[in-house]
C-alpha cells in the first residue's frame, strides 16, 4: 500500500511538473504585435526569500538597440527590421542634441612665431550678416556696391572677413555705403583679434509621429540646440514626411546626435 501510494504520489508530481513546464513554455512564446513577450517566472527559496534563479538582463526605458527603442520590461528582439514604420509606440526618436564627449580636453601650445596674416591687418573688415538670407545672396549684394573692390572669406556662422585693396576703400565701404549697415549690423576692422566660434548646424529630425507633424514641433526641437536660422518647411504636399531639416546657429563644434521625447 505505501509503495503503491508512493508510486501514485510520484506520478501525480510528475504530471503537475509537466503542466507547469508547458505553461511556462507557452508564456515565453506569447506575441504582442511584432514583439515576443518573454515571461520570467519567479522562483524563491524559503530560507532567504531571495530569487534562486538566474535572471536575464532587462532593458530599461528608454533604451536604443540597433537604432530602435524598447520600453521597460520587453525582451530584446532579434535583429530584424521593424515592420511598424513608426517604431515603438509613444517613443519618438529625433536627431538633434549635442553629443557629450567624455574625452579629456587636449591643449596645444602654439609657437610665438605663428602670426596673423599681416597683409590683411588694417585692410580687412570682420562683418556679421543680419540673417541667413543675406549670407546666401552675398555675391549679388556686393556686386551692387560700386567703387569698391572687395574679396570675402567665410569664417563660420554669420561671420565673414572682407579684404580690401586699401584702408581708404575699407572705411568708404564701412561708413559711406548706406545699405551696408542693414546687411551687416556688426562690423569691425580686423587687427589680428580672435572671433567667437560659431557655425550653422543642419538638424535632420526624424521619427515624429504622423499626428504631430507640424512645423512648430520641428522648430521647437531645433530651439533646444541653438537659434533657429532656417525654420521647418514641411507641408502636407511634401512627398516625404519621414524627416525635415532645421538650421540652427550653435557655438560648439560637437556633432549633434541625440533623441528627444515628445509629450
Amino acid at each position: 500500500m505505501l509503495l503503491e501510494r508512493g508510486i501514485r504520489l510520484g506520478r501525480g508530481l510528475d504530471l503537475l511538473l509537466s503542466r507547469v513546464l508547458r505553461l511556462e513554455m507557452r508564456l515565453k512564446t506569447a506575441w504582442m504585435g511584432n514583439f515576443t513577450l518573454r515571461v520570467n517566472v519567479a522562483r524563491f527559496v524559503m530560507e532567504s526569500g531571495k530569487d534562486n534563479s538566474q535572471h536575464e538582463k532587462s532593458y530599461g526605458f528608454p533604451t536604443k538597440v540597433n537604432g530602435r527603442s524598447y520600453v521597460k520590461g520587453q525582451s530584446l528582439p532579434p535583429y530584424q527590421v521593424n515592420s511598424n514604420p513608426l517604431g515603438t509606440a509613444y517613443r519618438d526618436s529625433l536627431v538633434g542634441s549635442l553629443k557629450k564627449c567624455s574625452v579629456e580636453e587636449k591643449v596645444l601650445e602654439i609657437s610665438e612665431f605663428v602670426k596673423p596674416n599681416v597683409e590683411w591687418i588694417n585692410k580687412s573688415l570682420i562683418v556679421r550678416t543680419a540673417d541667413l538670407s543675406t549670407l546666401i545672396k552675398l555675391d549679388k549684394l556686393l556686386a551692387s556696391v560700386v567703387g569698391v573692390n572687395v574679396d570675402f572669406i567665410y569664417v563660420g556662422g554669420f561671420y565673414l572677413i572682407f579684404i580690401f585693396d586699401s584702408k581708404e576703400e575699407l572705411f568708404y565701404f564701412k561708413d559711406e555705403v548706406p545699405m551696408v549697415k542693414s546687411w551687416f549690423p556688426w562690423m569691425e576692422v580686423w587687427n589680428g583679434q580672435s572671433l567667437p566660434f560659431e557655425r550653422i548646424a543642419w538638424l535632420k529630425i526624424t521619427g515624429v509621429p504622423l499626428h504631430l507633424l507640424h512645423n512648430e514641433v520641428f522648430d521647437s526641437v531645433g530651439r533646444m540646440y541653438g537659434k533657429i536660422v532656417h525654420a521647418s518647411g514641411m507641408c502636407k504636399e511634401s512627398y516625404d514626411l519621414t524627416y525635415d531639416l532645421v538650421g540652427v546657429l550653435v557655438g560648439e563644434g560637437t556633432v549633434i546626435n541625440d533623441s528627444v521625447m515628445l509629450r
